[in-house]
């Protein structure tokens, strides 16, 4: 009989706690949101995309450098070579160029035939070989002058890319909200425009970091050639030399007067034809019959 009355006891007991557990579970709900709760997460996650920088997360800088960060660098380099064969020194330059990883992103050639030239070459070429091959350019042809330029970008390159970071991850949590939770339609489409918004700023802090990891990534030097038949490179000469040099330029000097001065006649000959001889021949006609007016009087 005690046995009896334990069993039920027990079960009894057994019983009494399943009862006690499952009272004190929450019900569980469908999540649901209104048009206010939309408001306010997208009011969050816009303060959060425009918090300063120093308030953000600090993240661990790229190595490279002697403090810790990559620099990036946009390098230009601008020369002027004076040569006497242009063709060669543009060929060998060209060359030059595809040697060390680059390539020529604009040219330009101007001059007639039988004249003298000039021409433009841009040549972009990895920022590692751009000291090597500037130095290479200039031993190419007399360098009338050169200017090298040097642009640090690194805090708007790493800013951006923090921008991107954060625009993006501002994105996730519109998405999760999207998912996670049910609305109005609304409120659905007021999500899905601040996602349209993010993606759109998103893509345009990407080209720009495109550009400038262009810019750093190759360097740009841009060589202008001039061309001059005979030409001699200036060097320290004696008396002689420069007397030569002299005479030679004086002579140069007079033959290109005088055909200067052929070309001018030359051009001036069928004005004359058109405008001077008509009246030569008109003043020439009234002297002869001036003079057959006189010729009776005198007799």
């Amino acid at each position: 009989m005690n046995t009896t009355w334990r069993s039920c006891a027990l079960t009894l007991a057994i019983l009494l706690a399943g009862c006690g557990k499952s009272s004190l579970e929450p019900p569980q709900r469908t999540a649901s949101y209104s048009a206010g709760d939309v408001e306010s997460e997208v009011s969050a996650l816009r303060s959060a995309a425009m918090m300063p920088a120093d308030s953000k997360p600090a993240e661990t800088p790229p190595e490279g450098s002697a403090d810790g960060v990559t620099r990036k660098i946009v390098y230009k380099a601008d020369v002027e070579l004076l040569c006497e064969d242009l063709a060669t020194v543009a060929q060998r330059l060209e060359t030059l160029a595809t040697s060390a990883g680059g390539f020529v992103a604009d040219a330009q050639l101007v001059g007639a035939s039988g004249e003298p030239r000039w021409g433009t070459w841009k040549l972009r070429v990895p920022t590692g070989r751009f000291d090597g091959l500037l130095a290479e350019i200039k031993a190419l042809a007399e360098v009338r002058s050169a200017r090298t330029t040097s642009d640090d970008v690194s805090e708007e390159y790493y800013d951006v890319e923090a921008r991107i970071r954060n625009k993006q991850q501002e994105e996730s949590r519109l998405l999760r909200l999207l998912e996670d939770r049910t609305a109005k339609l609304d409120d659905v489409l007021a999500v899905e425009r601040e996602i349209a918004r993010v993606r759109g700023e998103v893509e345009q802090a990407q080209a720009r970091l495109r550009v400038l990891a262009n810019l750093t990534d190759l360097a740009t030097i841009t060589v202008h050639i001039q061309e001059v038949y005979g030409y001699q490179p200036e060097t320290a000469a004696g008396f002689g030399a420069r007397l030569t040099r002299s005479i030679q330029q004086s002579w140069e000097s007079l033959v290109g007067a005088l055909e200067a001065l052929v070309i001018a006649l030359a051009v001036t000959l069928p004005w004359l034809a058109v405008f001077a001889v008509p009246p030569t021949a008109a003043i020439l006609l009234v002297r002869r019959w001036r003079r057959r007016a006189v010729m009776p009087r005198a007799a």
